[in-house]
């Protein structure tokens, strides 16, 4: 919600983080293009996901019984999403996506897109 309603405040509050973050990406070996494009994405993944989290907390849960009865496989997607954990555990799936995807291009040599 910080960053979602004042980026600003929220970068003046984070700058040590996303400093040393920036500083370990270009140690690693990245380009400082790249570098910088890989914690912005990262950044806006973990805010999306916040996000995603901060509103869930206030949405009404859904009718799966009528969500059932018009899509059963949204019914199912939707099942998906309440289990405890299910959040965290999809948070650090997408997470190692992106950070693998991150080192199987620092080992090629890729350039960014």
């Amino acid at each position: 919600p910080l960053v979602a309603s004042g980026a600003e405040r929220a970068w003046a509050y984070g700058r040590a983080i996303a400093g040393a973050a920036l500083a370990s990406l270009i140690d690693a070996g990245f380009p400082e293009a790249i570098a910088i494009d890989a914690e912005r994405t990262i950044i806006r993944y973990v805010i999306g996901f916040s996000l995603v989290d901060v509103a869930g907390q206030r949405t009404p849960p859904p009718d799966l019984d009528e969500i059932d009865r018009s899509d059963p496989a949204l019914a199912r997607l939707v099942r998906s999403i309440e289990p405890p954990n299910a959040n965290e555990d999809l948070f650090q799936f997408g997470l190692d996506l992106i950070l693998d995807g991150l080192a199987a291009r620092l080992t090629a040599g890729a350039p960014a897109p």
